[in-house]
């Protein structure tokens, strides 16, 4: 089997090499297609990739000339993929390469198309500051009720999802809506999701926090669009 990790980076040269290193160095029974994006960074992200690449570390090598988002990263590097399993790896450190084990064995065994990661399972976490768990779980709710679904959690990082039907989905975020544009869209599919405890060592703000709390409301009011432009197509 091989899996595919994307790797979506806008400045994370503190931490990118040892996401990936510690991706490398993750016990998986894959081969892995590591394939990089650039998302317009202005510092050494670009060239920590180069290096990656050159050591074998990085199949592939995406870039955008300014950054265009998290979501659109993320698409620029779904059709270059050409594994039977895709997962998308943030360079920011707060998810454990580790927990893609246990998912990987649950997708096969259980004949699952996707399996999510929530971090309000028993694996080990960050705690997280009040107010943003509220906004989280009123989200994952709000989702859950157009999808007619039970996640947990579902701004969840790591969503592991079959190549050919991840290469089948017409995706169009270019931001964090990505995260509840790609649930949107399997649920409408009929896509059998499963749902897996991982750790999880979050960010504050001030060590490169990316997400703020508008992009919650970007996510809420993409739900219902991407539910119904789904039911459409």
């Amino acid at each position: 089997m091989i899996l595919s990790v994307i790797v979506p980076a806008h400045n994370e040269g503190r931490t990118l090499r040892a996401a990936v290193e510690r991706l490398r160095a993750a016990a998986l029974p894959v081969t892995l297609e590591v394939i990089g994006v650039d998302d317009g960074s202005t510092d050494d992200t670009a060239e920590i990739f180069e290096a990656l690449q050159r050591e074998g570390a990085c199949q592939q090598l995406l870039r955008h000339g300014v950054r265009q988002g998290k979501g659109a990263a993320v698409r620029l590097a779904i059709p270059a993929t050409s594994g039977d399993v895709v997962v998308v790896q943030d360079a920011d450190l707060e998810y454990d390469p580790a927990d893609l084990a246990p998912m990987l064995a649950l997708l096969q065994q259980q004949s699952a198309d996707a399996v999510c990661g929530t971090r309000f399972g028993s694996g080990a976490r960050t705690v997280l500051f009040f107010w943003r768990s509220i906004a989280n779980r009123a989200l994952t709710l709000w989702c859950n009720a157009f999808c007619n679904l039970n996640l947990s959690d579902v701004n969840c990082g790591y969503k592991l999802v079959r190549g050919e039907l991840l290469r089948s989905l017409p995706l169009r975020s270019r931001g964090f809506t990505i995260e509840v544009e790609l649930v949107t869209r399997l649920a409408v599919r009929g896509a059998r999701i499963w749902e897996v405890p991982v750790t999880y060592a979050g960010r504050r703000n001030g060590d490169g926090r990316k997400t703020r709390w508008w992009h919650a409301l970007e996510q809420a009011w993409a739900i219902p669009r991407f539910h119904f432009r789904t039911k459409r197509s």
